[in-house]
C-alpha cells in the first residue's frame, strides 16, 4: 500500500500518459479528423477504465505499479483527444474562439474541482469504486461528445434544407 509520500509514484504515471496523449495527438494532429482522433482517445479511456475496474474487482490490495498501468492509459486517451474536442469547440464558435476556449477551461477546472472536493473523497475507500467513478464520468463525457455530434449533424441538415427551399 502506497503512503502519503508515494504520490509521485502515481504521478509520474499520470503525467507520462499526459506527455504520451500529447505526442500522439501532435503527430496525429495533420493527418487525421478530429473525429478520429477523438474515437482513438475514447477508445483507450474505455480500455483503461475496463482494466481498472476489473483490477479493482479482483484485487483487494492494489500494488503499485500495475495499479497505476491504467492511470497511465488514461491520461493517454485523455490528452489523445482533449486538443481535437477544443478545437471542434472553438470551430463551433468561429466568432468568439477565444471566449469558447475560455468557458472550456472554466468548466474544465470547476467539474475538476467539483469531483475533487465531493465525489473524490466518496469514492477513495477501494480501487473499484474509484475506478467505478472514473469510467462513470468519462462515459459522461463520451455522452456530451456523442450529443455535440448529434447536433452538429442535425444543425447541418437544417441548413442544407433550407438552402435547398
Amino acid at each position: 500500500k502506497l503512503g502519503t509520500l508515494d504520490l509521485w509514484k502515481l504521478f509520474v504515471f499520470a503525467m507520462g500518459g499526459i506527455l504520451l496523449g500529447s505526442q500522439l495527438s501532435g503527430y496525429v494532429a495533420a493527418r487525421w479528423p478530429h473525429s478520429r482522433t477523438i474515437g482513438l482517445g475514447y477508445f483507450v479511456m474505455i480500455c483503461a477504465c475496463t482494466a481498472h475496474i476489473a483490477y479493482g474487482a479482483l484485487v483487494t490490495h492494489p500494488t503499485w505499479p500495475l495499479a497505476a498501468i491504467p492511470i497511465l492509459l488514461y491520461a493517454a486517451g485523455s490528452s489523445l483527444a482533449y486538443p481535437s474536442l477544443t478545437v471542434m469547440l472553438m470551430d463551433r464558435f468561429p466568432e468568439r474562439r477565444g471566449a469558447a476556449a475560455s468557458l472550456q477551461t472554466f468548466i474544465s477546472l470547476a467539474f475538476n474541482g467539483f469531483v475533487a472536493g465531493t465525489v473524490s473523497p466518496l469514492v477513495a475507500g477501494t480501487t473499484l469504486k474509484l475506478a467505478g467513478a472514473q469510467g462513470i464520468i468519462m462515459l459522461g463525457g463520451l455522452v456530451a461528445y456523442a450529443l455535440f455530434v448529434w447536433g452538429q449533424k442535425r444543425l447541418q441538415h437544417t441548413v442544407e434544407d433550407t438552402i435547398e427551399v
